[in-house]
């Protein structure tokens, strides 16, 4: 599931014409997904504007050098972590149960899946009008 909303992020930035190589685009990938996968409204707000703080006014990203990118990545993963853990095991509860399980399991890969598009297409689509 995490591989292919990590393949949706990355089609979408292709389709909006951003290939993403390096650390910097890996951190904003990084972010988009943990944006995807937030629920609550504060930390959801601090997200966004981290993300839009991260491109430049040419669209571009800001680029921390290469002694910050390690540590601003390993951030990035330990929350995108956290965020995915609570609310997949909010959602997936009722996945205990073999069949309804299933079915309650497909329905929460495919509203993450959903949030992840949105996610991305609002990312990207920033960074394109900028």
């Amino acid at each position: 599931m995490i591989a292919l909303s990590a393949r949706n992020i990355r089609d979408t930035g292709r389709a909006y014409g951003f290939e993403g190589a390096g650390p910097v685009e890996q951190l904003f990938r990084s972010t988009i997904m943990e944006l995807a996968a937030l629920d609550a409204e504060a930390p959801r707000t601090a997200r966004i504007a981290a993300l839009e703080a991260s491109i430049a006014v040419d669209g571009k990203l800001f680029n921390h050098g290469p002694a910050a990118m390690a540590p601003l990545i390993d951030q990035a993963m330990e929350r995108l972590a956290r965020s995915l853990a609570f609310s997949l095991a909010r959602a997936k509860v009722g996945s205990v149960i073999p069949v309804p399980g299933s079915l309650v399991s497909g329905a929460v890969n495919t509203s993450l899946q959903g949030d992840v598009s949105k996610a991305a297409r609002f990312a990207f689509q920033a960074r394109r009008l900028k």
